[in-house]
């Protein structure tokens, strides 16, 4: 057990298991894969947007909920890249359980709460602002 998991690192356990799920898992696996996804990905819609912690808080930076990301100034920063990833975490969710309550809850994102609009603002002004935790 690892405490106070961030918006990164669910990016890359994210990232992995939609490539295995395309490309090396066979039927054993992908349900596997998609048991997790589904913990992983259903946990943070289920609480708001925000990943929690084994003690049931909210980890530090975990944080993809509409209020924050477009209401809270200190996390106006994070606005573009959040929704960003978000939204890639709900495509992966609903690929790979083919459950539409991701494809759902991204359309709510985008319709209700200008994720779109935030997806479209990501840029930076200069090479070293574009790092490995923001845009790649």
């Amino acid at each position: 057990w690892k405490r106070d998991a961030s918006s990164d690192e669910v990016d890359g356990h994210l990232f992995g298991y939609a490539f295995y799920f395309d490309l090396a898992a066979d039927p054993a696996e992908k349900k596997r894969i998609a048991a997790l996804v589904d913990r992983i990905v259903g946990g943070i819609v289920d609480h708001g947007f925000v990943l929690r912690d084994i003690d049931g808080r909210a980890t530090q930076w975990g944080n993809w909920s509409p209020q924050s990301l477009n209401h809270d100034p200190n996390w106006n920063v994070e606005r573009n890249g959040n929704s960003t990833e978000i939204l890639a975490h709900l495509g992966v969710a609903f690929h790979v359980t083919g459950k539409t309550r991701y494809r759902d809850a991204a359309r709510t994102l985008v319709a209700r709460h200008g994720y779109g609009r935030n997806l479209a603002n990501l840029r930076y002004a200069t090479p070293s602002e574009a790092t490995h935790i923001n845009d790649q």
